[in-house]
């Protein structure tokens, strides 16, 4: 029993000893396990166990391994770089850094090697210690961005205790709630079904009489989004339908419903509309303008001008300078050189005058709202800035044009002129010989064959000569005598030997 208990109490301590030894340990770790390429990483190292007794570490060595085609060392706060020589207990602090900058993609692991760790006490190297690594992923950011997430549902959607028409589906995108007329707000619930994407449009919502459009934004991690849109309608008591323009409006009877923040050169005030009924509404003492309130089939509230009547809707234009209502445009001559068209206001079309269809600034006849004075206004369509019109600017515009008409006429005179001048002025022909000196193209030799000149002579009648008694020849026959007469004949003449 005695060897038994013995045994026990040999194990007992070998296995204190082991968890005594195995609590000096070096750890590696990073502030992050991927990174850009081209960005750095942190790794630190750290050795655990150190104290100012027996089992404890109170000097350590090391050096850290790395592939340095991943990764490059760019800071470190051991004293040799990459090995911590002289760490000791109460000096240097259990804990080094080492900066790197990642290089290319891949993955790389960062360890320890050739440590040493020595007891406080005894100063004896430590016995089996445990060593950490980290592994770093490097990507570019094309490759980061082909690793995100296109996810852009939801996981649940909800309006405090009312039912969705249908059923919640991350599959359908639209949905209706019905609540009571007391009902002032509701909150308005989801959870994304993707934990990277980003979500906006939930929480508590204030609820005007009728429909009211709630518009939940999905964005992914990769960018792209959808919505989800809840049309919540506040049941309303005996509404009030106004049609105008062939559209039909609910009108606005609770002053909490108006969007009087929006119109702050109006008041509030209340008119009596039909039987004997209050409506709130909006009025300017400056423009005499009163406004009321009308809901459109989207739940979108439009101020419309009222006058015994509800006449037509109430537009401001915005700048940082002015706000104006804009008015029909007046013709004047002043705008010739212009054309009248339609012009985008924030959804709303305003007459006004546009140079042409590249023109970036218009001309729009409008109210200051805030004095109530009205007058012609340059508006940048693409800064969406007012400026009051200017006479001076128009006239030195409309003078240039002017003068550059004249000059334009006097020019297209001129050539008119000389159009004229060379129509009725005949001009001399002038031969001129140019001798184009060329080449001589090679020929062969021609020999002239010369051609007697014939001359015409009058002819001559033959003449005869006195008849010769011809001497007899050797044999006695009568000689033959040439004849003088045409050239080329020569005629015989017999001679009379009997004379």
């Amino acid at each position: 029993m005695k060897k038994i208990k013995l045994i026990l109490f040999s194990l007992g301590c070998l296995l204190l000893l082991s968890g005594t030894v195995h609590a000096a340990s070096i750890s590696v770790s990073a502030n992050t396990k991927s990174v850009i390429v081209g960005n750095s990483v942190t790794i630190s190292v750290t050795v655990n166990g150190t104290g100012a007794s027996s089992g404890k570490v109170g000097a350590w060595e090391y050096c850290i391994s790395y592939d340095s085609k991943y990764l490059k060392l760019t800071n470190s706060t051991a004293d040799a770089n990459t090995c911590v020589k002289t760490g000791a207990y109460k000096l240097t602090g259990a804990k080094e850094t080492f900066t790197f900058k990642a290089l290319k993609s891949g993955t790389s692991k960062v360890t320890v090697k050739s440590y040493a760790l020595y007891d406080y006490a005894s100063e004896d190297q430590m016995k089996g210690i445990s060593v950490g690594s980290v592994s770093i992923k490097a990507m570019t950011q094309a490759e980061l961005e082909a690793t995100y997430s296109t996810n852009a549902k939801l996981k649940s959607l909800s309006v405090d205790k009312y039912d969705l028409n249908p059923k919640f589906s991350k599959s359908v995108f639209k949905y209706d709630v019905e609540v009571p007329n007391d009902v002032e707000k509701v909150t308005v619930s989801a959870q994304k079904d993707d934990s990277t994407a980003t979500m906006s449009g939930t929480g508590e919502v204030s609820l005007s009489e009728g429909l009211n459009k709630v518009e939940i934004l999905v964005t992914s991690q990769k960018g792209n989004s959808l919505t989800y849109t809840v049309n919540i309608t506040r049941k309303e008591l005996n509404p009030i339908k106004v049609t105008v323009d062939g559209k039909e409006y609910t009108m606005i009877r609770k002053e909490e419903d108006l969007p009087s923040d929006k119109y702050p050169s109006f008041e509030e005030t209340t008119i009596n509309y039909g039987e004997e009924q209050d409506i709130p509404a909006l009025h300017s003492d400056i423009t005499d303008f009163t406004l009321v309130g009308l809901k459109d089939e989207n739940g979108d509230i439009i101020m419309f001008i009222y006058d015994d009547g509800v006449k037509e809707k109430y537009i401001e234009v915005k700048s940082d300078s002015v706000t104006l209502n804009p008015l029909e445009l007046p013709e004047s001559s002043d705008f010739e050189l212009y054309e009248k068209t339609q012009s985008n206001f924030n959804g709303l079309e305003v007459e006004s005058y546009k140079l042409n269809d590249e023109a970036k600034t218009v001309i729009i006849y409008g109210r200051d709202v805030e004095t109530g004075k009205s007058n012609y206004y340059f508006y940048d369509l693409a800064d969406k800035t007012i400026i009051p019109y200017n006479d001076d600017i128009s006239k030195y515009f409309k003078e240039k044009l002017e003068m550059y008409k004249y000059v334009i006429y006097g020019g297209l005179g001129f050539i008119l002129f000389l159009i004229l001048i060379l129509f009725i002025r005949k001009p001399k022909i002038v031969e001129k010989t140019v001798i184009v000196r060329e080449p001589a193209p090679v020929q062969p030799e021609i020999k002239e064959i010369p051609v007697p000149e014939v001359k015409e002579e009058p002819v001559e009648e033959p003449k005869v000569e006195e008849e010769v008694k011809p001497k007899k020849g050797k044999r006695g026959r009568p000689s033959k005598k040439k004849v003088e007469g045409i050239p080329g004949e020569v005629p015989e003449i017999p001679i009379n030997e009997d004379k």
